[in-house]
């Protein structure tokens, strides 16, 4: 295991879930009562990240072996990890490797998977669980899994941004002079720009109480990276990025991870098309092509209304991410449909909601507020499930379907 810096706080491993004999519940097989053998400790139950300290090993899980079984049977191990609450909906699932009992997470594997993966604040604390499965595969009778969780309450490191009042774009390559950037609604440290420029430089001055200094790209050359994150750095003097053609551009600038994001004429973000079958109308079992450019929130949420009122419209960043920032919603079950023209197609268009089971089944899960969760689209049984809201007051959503990913929150 490797060890951890002075400037994390070790408290004592109070991790360990002890073992206890249990009867298998299974009533088809005729196996005695199975000792449990296995064990799962965490190196730590309460960790704040540093920022500073990247590629440090900051949490390990140790397990020990499950309980022996008859050579027939052969076993494996898998590991969960998770955010508290999401019922490992949202899990990074791994199967370990023979004669692996450990699994260990970086500084930078934490903070991602919290902030990135589910989506949770940088300024608070937050629990993830990991749970490790021993199963077992072949015998001549069914074996009961053995299954273990632990809990660590995780302090993400708050990244240091570039302070701005304003971002503008200006340069030769504006048309009509420097214009200011939008703030996008799903990221109040992400800024937006969808417009035509023409050949020419592109700067990207920031206004900061009172002083002005310059967004430049890192490598110091401002050749255009067309549709890549390009690493930026902040200037007193300009260094600006060559435009080479007129057309419509793209550009997002994240003054959080410190990138711009520039989406040429030859490389235009689009819409997403889906497929779907009518049910009333002119569109009575025909196929309906629909290109995705709003989301409509449809469920018990809206009384099962074919006019649907809560309406997600694109981001400026992103024609695959849905933003809804409004009035707050009722508690009850949601789906995201691509039609709403208040007729019976409504219900049968194709829909964005929760996975299916493992078996192709609907279902309806609940939701984790300010985590982001698992999508799935479709028109046949998907359209059947549904997240449900289990409390009101829900009035900001972000559906992105380039990560197949929704969050609900409360801002």
């Amino acid at each position: 295991m490797s060890k951890i810096g002075s400037l994390y706080k070790w408290l004592p491993m109070a991790a360990v879930i002890c073992l206890s004999a249990c009867n298998d519940d299974d009533k088809n097989n005729n196996q005695s009562d199975a000792v449990e053998c296995l064990e799962l400790t965490a190196s730590t139950t309460d960790i704040e990240l540093d920022g500073d300290r990247l590629d440090d090993v900051v949490l390990t899980f140790e397990w020990t072996p499950a309980r022996e079984m008859p050579e027939e049977y052969m076993i494996s191990y898998v590991t969960k990890i998770d955010i508290e609450g999401s019922n490992f909906n949202s899990c990074v699932r791994n199967d370990e490797e023979e004669g692996v009992f450990s699994k260990s997470y970086t500084t930078a594997e934490l903070q991602n998977l919290l902030t990135e993966k589910w989506g949770q604040s940088s300024n608070k604390s937050a629990t993830i669980q990991f749970r490790v499965i021993a199963k077992w595969d072949g015998g001549t009778r069914w074996a009961k899994p053995e299954v273990r969780t632990v809990s660590v309450n995780v302090r993400p490191y708050k990244p240091i941004v570039f302070d701005a009042d304003r971002v503008y774009l200006d340069g030769t390559a504006m048309t009509g002079g420097r214009i200011t950037m939008s703030k996008t609604v799903e990221n109040e440290y992400q800024y937006a720009f969808l417009g035509d420029l023409k050949q020419g430089e592109l700067e990207i001055p920031v206004e900061f109480e009172g002083e002005t200094n310059y967004i430049c790209p890192a490598d110091g050359e401002g050749t255009l990276q067309d549709g890549e994150a390009e690493n930026v750095m902040m200037k007193a003097e300009p260094i600006a990025w060559n435009i080479p053609k007129d057309g419509e551009y793209r550009i997002v600038v994240n003054m959080e991870k410190k990138t711009v994001t520039i989406n040429s004429p030859d490389k235009p973000l689009e819409p997403i098309s889906v497929e779907w079958t009518g049910n009333a109308g002119e569109y009575k079992d025909k196929t309906v092509q629909t290109t995705v450019t709003k989301l409509y929130a449809y469920g018990g949420i809206n009384g099962w209304s074919n006019t649907c009122t809560t309406i997600l419209t694109p981001s400026l960043a992103d024609p695959l991410i849905f933003v809804y920032k409004g009035a707050a919603l009722k508690s009850g079950t949601i789906k995201f449909v691509v039609y709403a023209a208040g007729d019976a197609n409504t219900t049968k268009a194709y829909a964005y909601s929760c996975p299916l089971t493992s078996s192709g089944d609907k279902q309806t899960l609940p939701v984790t507020i300010g985590s982001n969760m698992q999508l799935m689209g479709g028109d046949g049984v998907q359209r059947n499930s549904y997240y449900d809201l289990k409390t009101a007051g829900i009035n900001f959503i972000v559906v992105n379907l380039r990560t197949m990913e929704v969050r609900f929150d409360k801002k």
